[in-house]
Formats: structure tokens, C-alpha cells, sequence
């Protein structure tokens, strides 16, 4: 049983944090939303022994989505408070709900030695594993997300100023294929659309791409405005005259970034697409992180 078809509203005070691992996963969206167990009541024994069954069956996905090391933390204590209650209301370590207690200790074991430095094995490695991808995931969506409302409010300064903030976040991520080195020899670690996909598979596609032509202006006018406030990238006019002095938004390029999103996504591996949601990349805010 991998369901939590027919628990009660009031279950499951205290594992506010599994709950929250588990509903990111996508083959748990077509289960009922996971609720909360009182261990102390008889009628809730059975929601219980479900709930371990599934951080049991999910449990390499929903350690490979901790975000960090204090949701790392919070989920490692719930997993101990749950095979606890699993011991005590089983009376020891023998039967179903010692094996049970078991088998979530062990996830709370494998929980335990998760360490979270992408950066470091980027560095390292030259590339990241897949956690570090899922995580990746997280930044290129709101990235996106935020492109979106600042086209949807480029009428404003500061809407406006954010689209150009996002479009350069993700021309570079599109659009740089391989990492460099640092001066001490590690690779760098920004995140690149080729990370998702086959070595050189990206980069195959992209470079046969029609870039926009006004690609290059909008690139210059992103690095000035994100830039530090000096008098020769003339970012000070933003303060001055914004009619006059900044940038627009360009719905070229706009539209360019969404087509190019959609077309990457549409090459990623299912499991790797479904970080991003079945409405990849237009739609805002839908995604389950």
C-alpha cells in the first residue's frame, strides 16, 4: 500500500517536514495529501505503518531532494521520533512494526550522511551529481519565474530592471557550454543548461540556433545594470532619467528565452523534467519544490 487514501485531517502533528519531502516527489502526485498520525490512538496504527512504507519505497528520492543542511536536520529528527513510535506501539524490535522501525532507521541513517556542497563537487568533479542537479533545478525555475513577472511588469523601472537581471542569468545558463578554471585549478561552478544533458548535446543544439538580433544589446544592457554603480557603464542614469537613459525590455529576446526553455526542457529526461512541472516554462508559480 503506497497510499494515504482515507487518513483523517487531524493525523500526523510533528512530521510537518517528510510530508513536505514526500509531496515534492512526482509519482506521489496522484496519492492522496499525506496527513498526520497520532501513534497514541489504535485506529491510526495503520496510517502509521503507511507512512513508513512510504519513506521506505521513496526514500533515495526524497534524501536526494534535501535542500540543506537544516531541512537535512529536521527530517533526520522526524525519521527518529517516527521509527520510535513505531517501536514503541509494536512492543520492541520483533514483528511488522519492528521491521518497520528498521527499515526507517536505515533511511534515517543514509539521511544522516547526506552532505550538501554542490559547489565543492562542481569544483572538484567538473560536474554535478544528481542531487546537486535537482537542487540546480530549484534556481533555474525562479530564474524563469522571475523573467516572466518582469515581462509581465515591464512597464515599471524596477520590473523592468529584474527582467534584464533574469534574461542575463539565463543567456549565460543557455548559452555557456563548459566550465572554466579557476586560478588554483578548480573548475567553476555556475550551473549550465549542458549539466542536464548528454555531454555535448546542448551545445550541439544551441550553436545551430538563430540567436536574436538584438541578443548582444540586451546582453550589454544586463551586464550594465546588474553591474556595480559606476560612471563608465553609465548605470547612474538609471537614477537620473529612465525615459531617456535605460533599456527596455525586448520582446525578441523574451520570447527567445521561453522557446529556448521549452525546447531544452522538451529534451531532458522525464524524471529530470517532472523538477520543473508539466507546464515548463510558462507556467508561473506551478512548480512542486
Amino acid at each position: 500500500m503506497l497510499s494515504l487514501e482515507g487518513s483523517k485531517e487531524r493525523y500526523w502533528q510533528g512530521f510537518h517536514t517528510l510530508r513536505r519531502l514526500l509531496e515534492r516527489k512526482p509519482k506521489l502526485r496522484r496519492h492522496q495529501p499525506l496527513t498526520s498520525i497520532d501513534p497514541t490512538r489504535y485506529e491510526h496504527l495503520e496510517p502509521l505503518m503507511e507512512i513508513a512504507e512510504l519513506v521506505q519505497h521513496f526514500s533515495d528520492d526524497m534524501i536526494a531532494s534535501l535542500s540543506d543542511e537544516a531541512e537535512a536536520g529536521a527530517v533526520c529528527k522526524e525519521l527518529a521520533r517516527l521509527s520510535d513510535h513505531l517501536r514503541r506501539v509494536g512492543g520492541g524490535v520483533e514483528g511488522e512494526f519492528g521491521q518497520a522501525s528498521r527499515g526507517v532507521e536505515e533511511v534515517l541513517h543514509k539521511a544522516s550522511e547526506i552532505r550538501f556542497d554542490c559547489a565543492g563537487i562542481v569544483r572538484r568533479e567538473g560536474h554535478p551529481d544528481e542531487r546537486c542537479l535537482e537542487l540546480a533545478a530549484r534556481t533555474i525555475a525562479h530564474d524563469v519565474d522571475q523573467l516572466l513577472a518582469g515581462w509581465a511588469g515591464r512597464s515599471l523601472s524596477l520590473t523592468g530592471m529584474l527582467w534584464f537581471i533574469a534574461a542575463r542569468a539565463l543567456l549565460d545558463f543557455f548559452f555557456t557550454y563548459e566550465r572554466g578554471k579557476s586560478r588554483d585549478g578548480d573548475f567553476t561552478d555556475e550551473i549550465l543548461a549542458a549539466d542536464f544533458l548528454d555531454s555535448g548535446e546542448w551545445r550541439h543544439i544551441a550553436e545551430r540556433m538563430t540567436l536574436p538580433a538584438s541578443f548582444d544589446d540586451v546582453r550589454a544592457a544586463a551586464t550594465g545594470l546588474s553591474a556595480t554603480i559606476r560612471y563608465s557603464n553609465r548605470t547612474y542614469a538609471r537614477a537620473i532619467s529612465r525615459e531617456e537613459e535605460s533599456p527596455l525590455p525586448s520582446a525578441e529576446v523574451h520570447d527567445f528565452l521561453i522557446s529556448t526553455a521549452a525546447a531544452w526542457g522538451q529534451r531532458l529526461k522525464p524524471d529530470r523534467r517532472a523538477w520543473f512541472g508539466t507546464d515548463w516554462p510558462t507556467g508561473l508559480g506551478n512548480r512542486h519544490t
